[in-house]
């Protein structure tokens, strides 16, 4: 078996740069409460998965930027490719992809006058798949320095697993990290269980998903003339096959391969039964979406990009969504979705919109079932369209009024 000597360096990096850390960031917490702010907050260091090519991440960024623009806030946003960047409208530097790559951004730490973490996933993993240790920590690192240079920091818009971290001192770690933030703001109640579970001692609050406070539903698409079958958005990507997909296909084992096929199989009986009488279109959210829909032969947008995504979403009847932005955008829009989950907060999301009986495990789903929910939601739509924008009038008051009552 061949040594790659990248692979070693990072691993020792990384290790000696989490021991003397986390050395330090003790010390500074035994010495010192918790940080509060000194006076006003203007200048703020923002950390997350930006710059990532990942579009829902840009959205919760671009939503709570929105929530505290009359904070005025100096902000400096954490990026981890320049290759992938979007227009934030803010100041942008790397955050680097190792943890070790934090004396890449310290400066940015030392000169700000707050921490911000979040929003997004990024202590939520799909189900199935293993705790990233290496992962949990570059995203705890930011906060452990501010803990070091007495700058107060907070944990925004952010998921969490349910399940208490397995490994003893990382979880030990997250625990005293987490805890020493001024607030954090979870997309859910599962989130804050997963706080709590891991023993976290801080106020936390409960709102939703920052995306859901945007007001897309006014730029809802005119009916073209004519047109007379229901347009179904399907957003699907090869989930049994992550995280190799196809570039790595030869670390793919048996049991993968299977899975990818029985879950082939279940979609193809789906749109069978449905495109002879319903306008299927296939949605691109990831790069991986396209390799499913190639390997399946079936049209799709090319384009991965935010912008033709919501225009996509926008011109549908309902959607059949296999990825959270799926579901959020569809209701932002007021489109009945059906959901093929694959994660903790795709359930979250159903049972805060009361719509459990439309999310399906993407490991035991019945494609007939999904076929009869589309026919009857379809054949009376209306109904649930208002009970959808009910309840975004209820999520996104709660959201305004949860983030409106941080104090910074």
């Amino acid at each position: 078996m061949s040594i790659n000597p990248t692979r070693i360096k990072n691993i020792l990096l990384n290790l000696f740069s989490l021991a003397f850390l986390s050395m330090v960031f003790l010390a500074m917490d035994m010495l010192r409460g918790k940080i509060r702010p000194k006076g006003k907050i203007q200048k703020v260091a923002w950390f997350g998965a930006y710059g990532n090519g990942n579009l829902g991440d840009d959205l919760i960024f671009y939503s709570l930027k929105r929530i505290f623009k009359d904070q005025n806030f100096d902000i400096a946003l954490s990026i981890r490719d320049f290759d992938r960047l979007k227009c934030y409208g803010t100041k942008v530097f790397l955050k680097g992809e190792q943890f070790y790559d934090f004396w890449k951004y310290i400066k940015q730490i030392k000169t700000a006058d707050a921490i911000f973490l979040g929003g997004g996933g990024l202590f939520e993993y799909y189900y199935t798949s293993k705790q990233a240790y290496r992962m949990i920590m570059i995203y705890l690192c930011p906060l452990m320095l501010a803990k070091i240079f007495g700058k107060p920091s907070y944990v925004l818009g952010m998921g969490v697993n349910k399940e208490q971290i397995d490994h003893p001192i990382i979880r030990f770690l997250y625990r005293k990290t987490l805890s020493s933030c001024q607030v954090i703001v979870t997309r859910d109640q599962k989130s804050k269980n997963g706080l709590v579970n891991n023993h976290v001692i801080t106020q936390i609050l409960v709102a939703y998903d920052p995306v859901l406070s945007l007001d897309f539903n006014k730029y809802q698409a005119s009916k073209k003339e004519g047109h007379t079958k229901p347009k179904i958005g399907f957003l699907l990507w090869p989930y049994f096959l992550w995280p190799h997909f196809y570039k790595n296909s030869e670390q793919i084992g048996n049991e993968k391969r299977e899975q990818h096929s029985k879950f082939k199989e279940k979609i193809r009986t789906i749109i069978d039964v449905l495109k002879d009488t319903h306008d299927l279109h296939f949605l691109t959210f990831h790069f991986s979406d396209t390799l499913l829909y190639e390997e399946m032969g079936v049209s799709f947008s090319q384009n991965a990009s935010l912008m033709e995504f919501v225009k996509k979403t926008r011109s549908m009847d309902m959607m059949v969504t296999m990825r959270y932005h799926g579901q959020i955008m569809s209701l932002l829009f007021e489109k009945p979705i059906i959901s093929i989950s694959v994660q903790q907060k795709m359930d979250a999301l159903a049972k805060n919109y009361d719509i459990n009986e439309y999310n399906h495990d993407v490991s035991d789903f019945d494609p007939l079932k999904v076929v009869d929910q589309v026919y009857g939601v379809l054949g009376n739509i209306q109904p649930h369209k208002t009970k959808i924008k009910e309840n975004n009038q209820i999520i996104k008051s709660k959201i305004v009024e949860v983030y409106k009552g941080v104090q910074f």
